[in-house]
Order: C-alpha cells, then sequence, then structure tokens
C-alpha cells in the first residue's frame, strides 16, 4: 500500500474509442440503417484517436502507476489500479470521459462501453496531474483528471449520489 500523499486517477484518450471502432467496422450495415453519414463519421472520427507511443512513455515517467484501457473496458482497468496499489478509489460516471457518439452506438448494439473490451485510452496514478495534464494537453490529446486513490479497498464510483462499487472483473466468459 502506497503512503496517504494525495495521488489522482487521469485518463488519456477517449473510453470507448477502440470498442466503437471495431462496432462500427463489424456493424457497419446496421449502424447506416440506424444513423444518419454525418453521426456516424464524428464515431469514426473520434474513434480513430490514439495515443503516440512517445507521448505515453513521458506520461508513465510521472506516474506511481499506469494502465490501457483494454480487455473489459475502464471499469477493469480501475479495479486492476486500485488492486495493483493496493488502494481504493473514488471517481464517478461524470468524470469519465466517453463521446455521446460512441455511447449511443453501444446502447444501440446492446453493449456496455464501460465493461466492454476497449482500446485507445490509458490510466495514470500520480501525484503530478496537473503537469501530467498540461504535458497532454500541449499535445492536444485529450486528458482529464478522473477520480483519487483513497485508503482502503473500495472502489467506488458515484453515479449522481448514490455509491456504486467496482466489482473484482471475471475472467471472459465466466459469469460467476
Amino acid at each position: 500500500m502506497i503512503s496517504a500523499v494525495q495521488y489522482d486517477i487521469v485518463l488519456a484518450g477517449l473510453v470507448g474509442a477502440g470498442l466503437t471502432e471495431r462496432l462500427l467496422k463489424q456493424e457497419e450495415q446496421a449502424l447506416n440503417e440506424r444513423y444518419s453519414k454525418s453521426f456516424l463519421e464524428r464515431a469514426r472520427l473520434s474513434a480513430r484517436f490514439v495515443i503516440p507511443d512517445v507521448h505515453l512513455r513521458q506520461a508513465e515517467s510521472k506516474a506511481l502507476q499506469s494502465r490501457p484501457v483494454g480487455e473489459r473496458g475502464i471499469f477493469a482497468a480501475l479495479w486492476h489500479i486500485g488492486e495493483a496499489l493496493g488502494m481504493g478509489l473514488l471517481t464517478g460516471f461524470d468524470r469519465i470521459p466517453i463521446r455521446q457518439e460512441f455511447i449511443e452506438i453501444c446502447n444501440t448494439l446492446d453493449v456496455d462501453p464501460y465493461t466492454s473490451d476497449d482500446g485507445g485510452s490509458v490510466l495514470f496514478v500520480t501525484d503530478e496531474a496537473d503537469q501530467m495534464m498540461e504535458y497532454f494537453e500541449k499535445q492536444q490529446i485529450p486528458i482529464c483528471r478522473i477520480g483519487v486513490m483513497q485508503e482502503g479497498k473500495a472502489r467506488v464510483i458515484m453515479r449522481g449520489e448514490v455509491r456504486c462499487y467496482l466489482n473484482k472483473p471475471t475472467a471472459k466468459g465466466d459469469r460467476s
């Protein structure tokens, strides 16, 4: 477990980008029937965003911990960050950056953008959040502070005033 220093959770990139890019390819016909070309093009352009490795390495040098958002989505990545540091965390749905187009496409296809395999964003835990955010902003890479690490093991995500707890991610295909 790390000390009681204030550690922020910072997310570079957009949640749902990798997932949406895959869905746009796999479900092209169904999405073309439902949405306008301009809507799908906005989603496609946002979903193609990739953080260059040079910028990731720079940010990792200022991070206590980092984790790409990948298998099982942002909630699994948050869980694993807490597990790796032996700490709890606090964040909120309203703090997680996701494009409205991504949400609508996922809803149409009955896919959860927070728990499905994703890609294109990276979580960092750092006590240098302001410097990290300034660096990414200069590179025109989306970045935001989404939460804080906290004492204990509770991994809390707020939904308005309601406290929800992240569940431990299960292996693919495991419903236990």
